[in-house]
């Protein structure tokens, strides 16, 4: 709350040319959205960009620092799992009276 505040407190000048701070919520948005813009991993293809187009620097994958954050492993799906029963979609209409009525038995 405090970091909002002085994000969007602005100093402003009165008629009489004597100034004064007050807070707009435009402009902490307007601030809050360029700071994040600096937020993030910075790209080493951003500084060697004229090399590569040249084909003067080789790149490999351990340069490039979002390539190596990415997960490449195959995702394992399990064919011979455990079928415990039908789901609760498929469960017949006379199971869900009969439901109904044991729970109102129950309570009178």
């Amino acid at each position: 709350m405090l970091n909002e505040l002085k994000r969007g407190t602005t100093p402003q000048l009165k008629t009489g040319r004597t100034p004064y701070t007050t807070y707009f919520a435009e402009t902490e948005q307007a601030i809050y959205e360029r700071n994040r813009l600096q937020c993030g991993a910075k790209s080493k293809l951003l500084i060697a960009n004229e090399f590569i187009d040249l084909d003067v620097l080789r790149v490999r994958n351990i340069d490039l620092p979002m390539k190596l954050r990415r997960n490449t492993k195959a995702k394992c799906i399990r064919r011979n799992r455990c079928v415990l029963g039908m789901g609760i979609a498929e469960r017949p209409v006379e199971i869900e009276d009969t439901k109904n009525s044991v729970i109102t038995k129950l309570i009178r």
